[in-house]
Protein backbone atom coordinates (compact mmCIF):
# COMPACT_ATOMS: atom_id res chain seq x y z
CA UNK A 1 0.00 0.00 0.00
CA UNK A 2 1.18 3.53 -0.78
CA UNK A 3 2.33 5.10 2.47
CA UNK A 4 1.55 8.65 3.56
CA UNK A 5 4.79 10.48 4.21
CA UNK A 6 5.85 11.57 7.67
CA UNK A 7 8.85 13.81 8.28
CA UNK A 8 12.16 12.09 8.97
CA UNK A 9 13.11 13.62 12.30
CA UNK A 10 16.20 11.49 12.94
CA UNK A 11 18.59 11.89 10.04
CA UNK A 12 21.96 13.62 11.04
CA UNK A 13 18.05 -11.62 29.14
CA UNK A 14 15.83 -9.67 30.95
CA UNK A 15 17.92 -7.58 33.29
CA UNK A 16 16.01 -5.36 35.71
CA UNK A 17 17.25 -2.43 37.74
CA UNK A 18 16.18 -2.55 41.36
CA UNK A 19 13.32 -0.31 42.44
CA UNK A 20 13.57 -1.27 46.08
CA UNK A 21 16.44 -2.16 48.37
CA UNK A 22 17.57 -5.71 49.02
CA UNK A 23 16.99 -6.98 52.52
CA UNK A 24 17.09 -10.18 54.52
CA UNK A 25 14.01 -12.37 54.18
CA UNK A 26 12.73 -13.66 57.53
CA UNK A 27 12.82 -17.45 57.85
CA UNK A 28 9.33 -17.69 59.37
CA UNK A 29 6.28 -15.40 59.12
CA UNK A 30 5.99 -12.94 61.98
CA UNK A 31 2.89 -12.74 64.18
CA UNK A 32 0.40 -9.99 63.40
CA UNK A 33 0.38 -7.46 66.26
CA UNK A 34 -3.05 -6.64 67.62
CA UNK A 35 -4.56 -4.17 70.04
CA UNK A 36 -3.24 -0.69 70.56
CA UNK A 37 -0.27 -0.80 68.13
CA UNK A 38 2.24 2.05 67.96
CA UNK A 39 4.19 3.14 64.86
CA UNK A 40 7.45 1.43 65.83
CA UNK A 41 5.66 -1.91 66.24
CA UNK A 42 3.59 -1.44 63.06
CA UNK A 43 6.54 -0.59 60.83
CA UNK A 44 8.68 -3.33 62.38
CA UNK A 45 6.01 -5.90 61.52
CA UNK A 46 5.31 -4.59 58.02
CA UNK A 47 9.03 -4.56 57.20
CA UNK A 48 8.99 -8.37 57.49
CA UNK A 49 5.40 -9.14 56.49
CA UNK A 50 4.55 -10.78 53.16
CA UNK A 51 0.77 -10.53 53.23
CA UNK A 52 -0.91 -7.12 53.10
CA UNK A 53 -2.33 -4.53 50.74
CA UNK A 54 -1.76 -0.82 50.39
CA UNK A 55 -4.29 1.61 48.96
CA UNK A 56 -2.96 4.85 47.46
CA UNK A 57 -5.44 7.71 47.11
CA UNK A 58 -4.86 11.32 46.13
CA UNK A 59 -6.38 14.78 45.98
CA UNK A 60 -4.10 15.70 43.04
CA UNK A 61 -6.06 16.41 39.84
CA UNK A 62 -5.86 13.46 37.44
CA UNK A 63 -4.01 11.48 40.08
CA UNK A 64 -4.69 7.74 40.16
CA UNK A 65 -6.12 5.66 42.98
CA UNK A 66 -4.83 2.09 43.08
CA UNK A 67 -4.09 -0.91 45.28
CA UNK A 68 -0.96 -3.03 45.52
CA UNK A 69 -1.17 -6.54 46.96
CA UNK A 70 1.83 -8.24 48.57
CA UNK A 71 2.01 -12.00 49.22
CA UNK A 72 4.65 -14.74 49.42
CA UNK A 73 3.94 -15.74 45.81
CA UNK A 74 3.31 -12.46 44.03
CA UNK A 75 3.12 -8.67 44.10
CA UNK A 76 0.31 -7.12 42.06
CA UNK A 77 -0.48 -3.43 41.40
CA UNK A 78 -3.91 -2.75 39.89
CA UNK A 79 -3.25 0.84 38.76
CA UNK A 80 -5.61 1.39 35.82
CA UNK A 81 -3.85 1.20 32.43
CA UNK A 82 -0.57 0.73 34.27
CA UNK A 83 -1.04 -2.65 35.96
CA UNK A 84 2.07 -4.62 36.79
CA UNK A 85 3.02 -7.65 38.81
CA UNK A 86 5.74 -10.10 39.78
CA UNK A 87 5.14 -13.79 40.34
CA UNK A 88 7.30 -16.45 42.00
CA UNK A 89 7.43 -19.64 39.95
CA UNK A 90 9.33 -22.89 40.35
CA UNK A 91 12.17 -21.66 38.12
CA UNK A 92 12.27 -18.07 39.34
CA UNK A 93 10.50 -14.70 39.29
CA UNK A 94 8.62 -13.42 36.22
CA UNK A 95 6.67 -10.29 35.36
CA UNK A 96 2.87 -10.45 35.23
CA UNK A 97 0.76 -8.15 33.07
CA UNK A 98 -2.42 -7.94 31.00
CA UNK A 99 -2.36 -8.70 27.29
CA UNK A 100 -4.48 -6.86 24.71
CA UNK A 101 -7.40 -9.19 25.40
CA UNK A 102 -7.43 -8.35 29.09
CA UNK A 103 -5.96 -11.72 30.11
CA UNK A 104 -3.11 -12.08 32.56
CA UNK A 105 0.18 -13.32 31.07
CA UNK A 106 3.53 -14.16 32.62
CA UNK A 107 6.80 -12.92 31.15
CA UNK A 108 10.22 -14.52 31.03
CA UNK A 109 12.15 -15.57 34.11
CA UNK A 110 14.05 -12.48 35.26
CA UNK A 111 17.79 -12.18 35.73
CA UNK A 112 19.77 -9.82 37.93
CA UNK A 113 22.57 -7.45 36.94
CA UNK A 114 25.06 -10.34 37.02
CA UNK A 115 22.82 -12.34 34.65
CA UNK A 116 21.82 -14.77 37.39
CA UNK A 117 18.28 -16.13 37.55
CA UNK A 118 16.14 -14.19 40.02
CA UNK A 119 15.09 -16.95 42.42
CA UNK A 120 13.66 -14.79 45.24
CA UNK A 121 10.65 -12.50 45.16
CA UNK A 122 11.12 -10.92 48.57
CA UNK A 123 14.55 -9.50 49.27
CA UNK A 124 15.24 -9.18 45.54
CA UNK A 125 14.98 -5.40 45.28
CA UNK A 126 12.56 -5.76 42.36
CA UNK A 127 9.81 -3.74 44.07
CA UNK A 128 9.32 -1.23 46.85
CA UNK A 129 7.80 -2.33 50.16
CA UNK A 130 7.71 -1.39 53.84
CA UNK A 131 11.04 -3.21 54.18
CA UNK A 132 12.64 -0.15 52.55
CA UNK A 133 11.55 2.21 55.37
CA UNK A 134 14.04 2.33 58.23
CA UNK A 135 13.10 2.84 61.87
CA UNK A 136 13.02 6.49 62.92
CA UNK A 137 10.12 6.15 65.38
CA UNK A 138 10.03 6.74 69.12
CA UNK A 139 8.48 4.36 71.65
CA UNK A 140 4.67 4.52 71.84
CA UNK A 141 4.59 7.09 69.04
CA UNK A 142 1.24 7.40 67.23
CA UNK A 143 2.01 10.27 64.89
CA UNK A 144 5.32 11.01 63.23
CA UNK A 145 6.83 13.47 60.76
CA UNK A 146 9.45 11.79 58.54
CA UNK A 147 12.85 13.48 58.53
CA UNK A 148 14.95 10.74 56.93
CA UNK A 149 15.51 11.58 53.25
CA UNK A 150 15.90 7.93 52.23
CA UNK A 151 12.63 7.09 53.94
CA UNK A 152 10.88 9.81 51.95
CA UNK A 153 12.34 8.37 48.74
CA UNK A 154 11.15 4.90 49.76
CA UNK A 155 7.65 6.21 50.41
CA UNK A 156 7.57 7.88 46.98
CA UNK A 157 8.46 4.54 45.38
CA UNK A 158 5.92 2.67 47.51
CA UNK A 159 3.27 5.10 46.29
CA UNK A 160 4.37 4.64 42.67
CA UNK A 161 5.68 8.21 42.42
CA UNK A 162 8.87 9.57 40.90
CA UNK A 163 11.91 10.20 43.09
CA UNK A 164 12.19 13.56 41.31
CA UNK A 165 9.25 14.69 43.48
CA UNK A 166 11.37 14.53 46.65
CA UNK A 167 12.17 18.23 46.76
CA UNK A 168 8.49 19.10 46.23
CA UNK A 169 7.35 17.37 49.42
CA UNK A 170 6.02 19.92 51.93
CA UNK A 171 5.46 17.32 54.65
CA UNK A 172 5.57 13.54 55.10
CA UNK A 173 3.60 12.22 58.04
CA UNK A 174 2.35 8.88 59.30
CA UNK A 175 -0.26 8.04 61.93
CA UNK A 176 -1.89 5.00 63.49
CA UNK A 177 -4.96 4.83 65.72
CA UNK A 178 -4.82 1.25 67.02
CA UNK A 179 -4.91 -1.76 64.62
CA UNK A 180 -2.50 -2.07 61.69
CA UNK A 181 -5.30 -1.27 59.26
CA UNK A 182 -5.53 2.23 60.76
CA UNK A 183 -1.98 3.05 59.63
CA UNK A 184 -1.62 5.77 57.01
CA UNK A 185 1.12 7.82 55.34
CA UNK A 186 0.47 11.26 53.86
CA UNK A 187 2.71 13.14 51.45
CA UNK A 188 1.67 16.76 51.04
CA UNK A 189 2.59 18.91 48.04
CA UNK A 190 1.56 22.41 46.96
CA UNK A 191 -0.79 20.83 44.43
CA UNK A 192 -2.39 18.18 46.66
CA UNK A 193 -1.84 15.10 48.79
CA UNK A 194 -1.11 11.40 48.35
CA UNK A 195 -2.43 9.13 51.10
CA UNK A 196 -1.39 5.52 51.64
CA UNK A 197 -3.42 3.21 53.88
CA UNK A 198 -2.80 -0.41 54.91
CA UNK A 199 -5.46 -3.07 54.33
CA UNK A 200 -6.11 -6.84 54.41
CA UNK A 201 -3.19 -7.68 56.69
CA UNK A 202 -2.77 -11.46 56.63
CA UNK A 203 -5.73 -11.88 54.25
CA UNK A 204 -4.59 -10.49 50.90
CA UNK A 205 -6.44 -11.55 47.74
CA UNK A 206 -6.27 -10.41 44.11
CA UNK A 207 -6.72 -11.58 40.50
CA UNK A 208 -3.29 -13.23 40.75
CA UNK A 209 -4.31 -15.86 43.31
CA UNK A 210 -5.60 -18.38 40.78
CA UNK A 211 -3.38 -17.17 37.92
CA UNK A 212 -0.11 -17.81 39.72
CA UNK A 213 -1.01 -21.47 40.30
CA UNK A 214 -2.26 -22.16 36.77
CA UNK A 215 0.27 -20.26 34.65
CA UNK A 216 3.90 -20.64 33.61
CA UNK A 217 6.61 -18.17 32.61
CA UNK A 218 7.01 -17.27 28.94
CA UNK A 219 9.54 -19.35 26.99
CA UNK A 220 11.38 -17.32 24.35
CA UNK A 221 11.99 -18.76 20.87
CA UNK A 222 15.68 -19.25 20.11
CA UNK A 223 15.65 -17.06 17.01
CA UNK A 224 13.93 -14.24 18.85
CA UNK A 225 16.40 -14.55 21.74
CA UNK A 226 19.32 -14.34 19.31
CA UNK A 227 17.82 -11.25 17.67
CA UNK A 228 17.40 -9.49 21.00
CA UNK A 229 20.97 -10.31 21.98
CA UNK A 230 22.22 -8.99 18.64
CA UNK A 231 20.56 -5.63 19.26
CA UNK A 232 21.76 -5.51 22.86
CA UNK A 233 25.37 -5.73 21.67
CA UNK A 234 24.97 -2.33 19.91
CA UNK A 235 26.89 -3.22 16.77
CA UNK A 236 24.69 -3.00 13.67
CA UNK A 237 23.74 -0.79 10.72
CA UNK A 238 20.42 0.68 9.69
CA UNK A 239 19.55 1.11 6.03
CA UNK A 240 17.52 4.34 6.21
CA UNK A 241 14.67 3.58 3.83
CA UNK A 242 12.37 6.20 2.33
CA UNK A 243 8.99 5.83 4.02
CA UNK A 244 7.20 6.34 0.69
CA UNK A 245 9.40 4.13 -1.48
CA UNK A 246 11.40 1.35 0.18
CA UNK A 247 13.54 0.98 -2.95
CA UNK A 248 15.13 4.32 -2.09
CA UNK A 249 17.61 4.76 0.76
CA UNK A 250 18.94 7.87 2.45
CA UNK A 251 22.11 6.03 3.44
CA UNK A 252 23.46 3.98 6.31
CA UNK A 253 23.49 4.69 10.04
CA UNK A 254 26.12 2.94 12.18
CA UNK A 255 25.14 2.05 15.75
CA UNK A 256 28.05 1.25 18.04
CA UNK A 257 28.41 1.12 21.85
CA UNK A 258 30.31 4.43 22.03
CA UNK A 259 29.45 6.22 18.81
CA UNK A 260 26.78 6.78 16.19
CA UNK A 261 27.51 7.80 12.61
CA UNK A 262 25.03 8.74 9.89
CA UNK A 263 26.58 8.09 6.48
CA UNK A 264 24.08 9.60 4.06
CA UNK A 265 24.16 9.44 0.27
CA UNK A 266 23.19 11.98 -2.41
CA UNK A 267 19.52 11.10 -2.03
CA UNK A 268 19.80 11.76 1.71
CA UNK A 269 21.55 15.06 0.99
CA UNK A 270 18.60 16.12 -1.17
CA UNK A 271 16.50 15.73 1.98
CA UNK A 272 18.94 17.77 4.11
CA UNK A 273 20.64 14.77 5.72
CA UNK A 274 24.30 15.62 6.36
CA UNK A 275 26.77 12.89 7.22
CA UNK A 276 28.07 13.28 10.77
CA UNK A 277 28.88 11.28 13.87
CA UNK A 278 28.61 11.57 17.61
CA UNK A 279 31.09 10.15 20.11
CA UNK A 280 30.31 9.67 23.80
CA UNK A 281 33.31 10.44 26.02
CA UNK A 282 33.52 10.02 29.77
CA UNK A 283 36.10 12.14 31.60
CA UNK A 284 38.95 11.87 29.10
CA UNK A 285 41.66 14.33 28.06
CA UNK A 286 42.07 15.08 24.36
CA UNK A 287 44.63 17.65 23.16
CA UNK A 288 44.97 19.02 26.72
CA UNK A 289 41.21 19.46 27.00
CA UNK A 290 39.03 17.50 29.40
CA UNK A 291 36.01 16.02 27.63
CA UNK A 292 32.83 14.73 29.26
CA UNK A 293 29.73 14.36 27.13
CA UNK A 294 28.80 13.53 23.54
CA UNK A 295 30.74 15.35 20.84
CA UNK A 296 30.14 15.88 17.15
CA UNK A 297 32.65 14.53 14.63
CA UNK A 298 32.93 14.38 10.87
CA UNK A 299 35.15 12.45 8.45
CA UNK A 300 37.55 14.26 6.14
CA UNK A 301 37.93 13.34 2.45
CA UNK A 302 40.77 11.05 3.49
CA UNK A 303 38.42 9.39 6.04
CA UNK A 304 40.12 10.83 9.10
CA UNK A 305 38.14 11.79 12.19
CA UNK A 306 37.64 15.50 12.88
CA UNK A 307 36.35 15.85 16.46
CA UNK A 308 34.68 19.13 17.47
CA UNK A 309 35.49 19.92 21.09
CA UNK A 310 34.58 23.60 21.42
CA UNK A 311 31.46 22.39 23.22
CA UNK A 312 29.62 19.12 23.62
CA UNK A 313 26.60 18.25 21.54
CA UNK A 314 24.94 16.72 24.59
CA UNK A 315 26.03 16.26 28.21
CA UNK A 316 25.25 12.51 28.11
CA UNK A 317 28.31 10.27 28.44
CA UNK A 318 26.30 7.27 27.24
CA UNK A 319 25.44 7.32 23.54
CA UNK A 320 22.00 5.92 24.40
CA UNK A 321 21.18 9.13 26.25
CA UNK A 322 21.35 11.29 23.15
CA UNK A 323 18.31 10.00 21.24
CA UNK A 324 19.66 8.40 18.07
CA UNK A 325 17.18 5.54 18.08
CA UNK A 326 19.13 2.65 19.56
CA UNK A 327 16.74 -0.29 19.24
CA UNK A 328 18.17 -1.97 22.32
CA UNK A 329 16.35 0.75 24.29
CA UNK A 330 12.92 -0.56 23.27
CA UNK A 331 10.74 -1.91 26.08
CA UNK A 332 9.48 -4.33 23.44
CA UNK A 333 12.39 -6.66 24.25
CA UNK A 334 11.20 -6.93 27.86
CA UNK A 335 7.59 -7.61 26.82
CA UNK A 336 7.93 -10.28 24.16
CA UNK A 337 5.20 -12.31 25.83
CA UNK A 338 2.75 -9.67 24.58
CA UNK A 339 3.55 -10.41 20.93
CA UNK A 340 1.55 -12.64 18.61
CA UNK A 341 3.20 -14.56 15.80
CA UNK A 342 1.60 -14.14 12.38
CA UNK A 343 2.66 -17.30 10.54
CA UNK A 344 1.23 -16.06 7.24
CA UNK A 345 3.19 -12.79 7.30
CA UNK A 346 6.14 -14.36 9.10
CA UNK A 347 6.37 -11.68 11.77
CA UNK A 348 5.83 -10.95 15.45
CA UNK A 349 3.10 -8.38 15.96
CA UNK A 350 2.77 -5.94 18.88
CA UNK A 351 -0.39 -3.92 19.44
CA UNK A 352 0.12 -3.12 23.13
CA UNK A 353 -0.09 0.68 23.15
CA UNK A 354 2.76 1.16 25.62
CA UNK A 355 5.07 -0.85 23.38
CA UNK A 356 3.93 1.03 20.28
CA UNK A 357 4.25 4.45 21.93
CA UNK A 358 7.72 3.56 23.21
CA UNK A 359 8.79 2.62 19.67
CA UNK A 360 7.62 6.05 18.51
CA UNK A 361 9.57 7.81 21.29
CA UNK A 362 12.80 5.85 20.76
CA UNK A 363 12.68 6.60 17.03
CA UNK A 364 12.01 10.32 17.50
CA UNK A 365 8.64 10.33 15.72
CA UNK A 366 6.40 11.92 18.35
CA UNK A 367 6.39 15.43 16.86
CA UNK A 368 6.08 14.20 13.28
CA UNK A 369 3.03 12.08 14.03
CA UNK A 370 1.42 14.82 16.13
CA UNK A 371 1.94 17.43 13.40
CA UNK A 372 0.38 15.11 10.83
CA UNK A 373 -2.53 14.30 13.15
CA UNK A 374 -1.61 10.61 13.11
CA UNK A 375 -1.23 8.00 15.83
CA UNK A 376 0.69 4.72 15.77
CA UNK A 377 -1.13 1.48 16.53
CA UNK A 378 1.06 -1.52 15.69
CA UNK A 379 4.69 -2.67 15.44
CA UNK A 380 5.73 -5.70 13.41
CA UNK A 381 9.08 -7.46 13.76
CA UNK A 382 10.50 -9.61 10.96
CA UNK A 383 13.63 -11.63 11.60
CA UNK A 384 14.70 -11.24 7.98
CA UNK A 385 13.77 -8.83 5.21
CA UNK A 386 10.16 -9.77 4.35
CA UNK A 387 10.72 -9.11 0.64
CA UNK A 388 14.24 -10.32 -0.14
CA UNK A 389 14.65 -12.80 2.76
CA UNK A 390 18.19 -11.52 3.20
CA UNK A 391 19.91 -11.62 6.57
CA UNK A 392 18.34 -8.53 8.11
CA UNK A 393 15.89 -7.55 10.84
CA UNK A 394 12.93 -5.50 9.71
CA UNK A 395 10.49 -3.41 11.78
CA UNK A 396 7.28 -1.85 10.53
CA UNK A 397 5.54 0.89 12.51
CA UNK A 398 1.89 1.24 11.46
CA UNK A 399 0.22 4.62 11.83
CA UNK A 400 -2.45 6.88 10.40
CA UNK A 401 -5.61 8.80 11.16
CA UNK A 402 -7.27 5.38 11.14
CA UNK A 403 -5.89 1.86 10.89
CA UNK A 404 -5.38 2.18 7.12
CA UNK A 405 -2.08 0.34 6.81
CA UNK A 406 0.38 3.22 6.41
CA UNK A 407 3.73 2.18 7.80
CA UNK A 408 7.31 3.29 8.31
CA UNK A 409 9.93 0.64 7.55
CA UNK A 410 13.14 0.10 9.54
CA UNK A 411 15.82 -2.23 8.21
CA UNK A 412 18.78 -3.38 10.33
CA UNK A 413 21.72 -5.47 9.21
CA UNK A 414 25.47 -6.17 9.56
CA UNK A 415 25.12 -7.31 13.16
CA UNK A 416 28.53 -7.56 14.81
CA UNK A 417 30.33 -5.94 11.88
CA UNK A 418 29.15 -2.32 11.79
CA UNK A 419 32.46 -0.95 13.07
CA UNK A 420 34.06 1.98 11.30
CA UNK A 421 37.79 1.24 11.42
CA UNK A 422 38.88 4.89 11.22
CA UNK A 423 36.67 5.81 14.21
CA UNK A 424 37.78 2.78 16.22
CA UNK A 425 41.40 3.67 15.51
CA UNK A 426 40.84 7.31 16.52
CA UNK A 427 39.28 6.23 19.84
CA UNK A 428 42.12 3.79 20.52
CA UNK A 429 44.97 6.13 19.52
CA UNK A 430 43.61 8.95 21.70
CA UNK A 431 42.58 6.69 24.62
CA UNK A 432 38.97 7.90 24.51
CA UNK A 433 37.41 4.48 25.04
CA UNK A 434 35.00 3.82 27.92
Amino acid sequence: MKKKSILLTMLPMMILASCGSKHTVPETPVSIPTGNVDLKTAYSYLSEAHNYQIMVDTTVPRGATFMTSFTDKYVWCDKKKDEWGLGLYKDGVANISYDDNGDLVAGEILKDQENRIQKQLWGSGLFASFADISDEFGDNEKEHVFTNKLNKLSILKLMGLSSSMLLDIKSATTTIVDELTTLDITLEFDYGKYILTVEAVGDTKSVCDSFITSSAPYILDDDLAETRLAFFEDNYNRDVLDYEDEKLSYGIEHFMPQYFYGEYNSYGAQHLAASAGYLAIKNKVYKDQKLNGTYLFTLTESREVNLFTAGYYNDATNIHGVGFGYMSDLILWNKLELSTYDSKAGCYSFTNQKIVDDFVVVNQLVDSLNQAGYSAYKVELYLDDPKTKEDAVFFKLYYGPDQLGYYAAYKFMDFGRANMSMVDRFIEDNKLYD
